[in-house]
């Protein structure tokens, strides 16, 4: 009876000679290429001494370098001769930079150790008189690995730039030298940079780009001009997010316009919320005094400063003649021009109240802890501002983020709508002081500025009232 350990044995032992067999086939085709490079005999003879008057018309066949060329690259592909390989057959460049044998040349320049550059390192010793070692010498400038890698990492630790994220330590850099170009292109002031722009220098002069390394291409969808931290002209510049590049004259005469308006809306703005200051100065109350001596009873009043019964403001905080009623109406004139009939009785107040110095924080329990800190209306008024506030900044800090552009023609742009918004509504202001002084404008300075500033009322018995 046969069991199944007699079955299998045979089996087994079929396996085995397979493997072997695809084994031995595997290790033919590895080494194919060195054994072409020993099955010449003038190979074998130039390459055990180059020196020879031999070897003055010998060349490697283009088999043999590119077969070492692709077995460096495939052990190690993060090489630059690698990098620069891959983008000469993206581009089909025939350049002198792009030829197999200088390729080869610019990986065993910097890994001679290597054993596929021990068919190089041996031809192109010195003394060779091989042509190719002559004629296709390593890239110029080209930076090794470790520089590259080197550059990236010190860039990318001071300035957080598009690509920093592939390459985040030496362990963790699969592609340097591509990382290295897209920075640099990004950035070419960089110091980092030198090397990379000087080799790009000399391939550019044979008419190559490398297939982008060494100049973006701006038909692209990819392209992102380069920062350019200097004031200098142009039309192509990155404004705000990376979609936002301007490639023509129409696109560059737009953003002009655009940025133009915005700064004439900051300033329409920035008026517009000290008019609605304007306004409520003129509605609201004054506000009554903290101090009895005038006579105010203050639980006698709602929260907005009025008369609980007859809805009107007290006669010590301006009711009747003089009062916030009318201001600035049509008889703020009269309220100017006869002082004594309003200021008399505020005047004869004032000196029945001893005047306190305000400090720090009294002032501050003040603003956030008065009675009428927390009313509806005020939550209101501060929401308005609140807004006004928000929008305001966040344009005024994106037109500052705009003329970091460091473009002439955007930052004019910027600085006209400024001056234009000024010239539209910069007399605001000038209202603004005259209702900051209770009508009396004739005591202080008018201003023209518009800033963003909360208004006072005046009130009696020597103190103001917060609006």
């Amino acid at each position: 009876m046969t069991t199944r350990s007699q079955v299998s044995s045979p089996l087994r032992r079929w396996r085995w000679e397979a493997c072997l067999g695809a084994l031995t086939v595997a290790l033919c085709l590895a080494t194919g290429s060195r054994a072409q490079a020993s099955a010449d005999p003038a190979t074998d003879a130039c390459i055990a001494d180059p020196t020879s008057m031999a070897c003055a018309s010998f060349a490697l066949p283009d088999a043999v370098v590119g077969a070492g060329l692709d077995a460096l690259c495939v052990d190690m592909p993060n090489m630059v001769g690698c990098s620069l390989q891959t983008a000469c057959d993206a581009s089909a460049s025939s350049s002198a930079y792009c030829q197999p044998f200088t390729l080869l040349a610019t990986i065993c320049d910097e890994m001679p150790a290597m054993r596929d550059c021990s068919t190089y390192t041996s031809l192109c010793r010195s003394g060779s008189l091989v042509p190719q070692c002559k004629n296709y010498p390593p890239v110029p400038y080209a930076p090794t690995t470790r520089e590259a890698t080197d550059a990236v990492l010190s860039m990318c630790s001071s300035h957080g730039m598009v690509g920093c994220e592939t390459c985040t330590t030496a362990a963790k850099c699969p592609n340097p030298f591509d990382t290295l170009s897209q920075l640099c292109l990004g950035m070419p002031s960089m110091a980092d940079c030198k090397q990379f722009f000087s080799m790009c220098s000399v391939v550019s002069s044979d008419g190559d780009s490398l297939n982008g390394l060494c100049a973006a291409d701006m038909n692209s969808d990819n392209y992102l001009p380069p920062m350019r931290m200097w004031l200098h002209t142009g039309i192509t510049d990155i404004v705000l997010i990376k979609e936002w590049v301007p490639t023509d004259g129409g696109y560059y005469f737009g953003t002009l316009v655009a940025c133009f308006a915005a700064a004439v809306l900051c300033q329409y703005l920035k008026a517009a919320k000290i008019e609605q200051e304007i306004i409520w100065a003129s509605r609201r109350p004054i506000l009554p005094c903290r101090n009895m001596a005038c006579g105010s009873n203050v639980e006698s009043l709602d929260i907005d400063g009025m008369d609980k019964a007859a809805k009107t403001p007290p006669a010590c905080c301006g009711g009747g003649a003089g009062g916030p009623s009318e201001l600035p109406g049509s008889s703020v004139d009269n309220a100017v021009s006869s002082p004594s009939s309003s200021s008399g009785s505020r005047g004869a107040q004032s000196e029945d109240v001893q005047t306190r110095k305000p400090n720090l924080l009294s002032t501050t329990f003040h603003v956030l802890f008065s009675w009428c800190a927390f009313s509806k209306p005020q939550f209101k008024r501060n929401a308005i501002r609140s807004m006004f506030t928000g929008i305001i900044v966040f344009l005024d800090y994106m037109l500052m983020l705009i003329v970091m552009t460091f473009n002439i023609g955007i930052i004019l742009a910027v600085v006209f709508g400024f001056m234009v918004g000024t010239l539209l509504f910069g007399h605001t202001g000038e209202k603004a002081g005259f209702i900051h002084t209770g009508g009396a404008s004739g005591n202080v300075d008018p201003t023209d500025e518009l800033d963003v500033r909360f208004m006072e009322a005046p009130s009696c018995c020597g103190t103001t009232g917060f609006i």
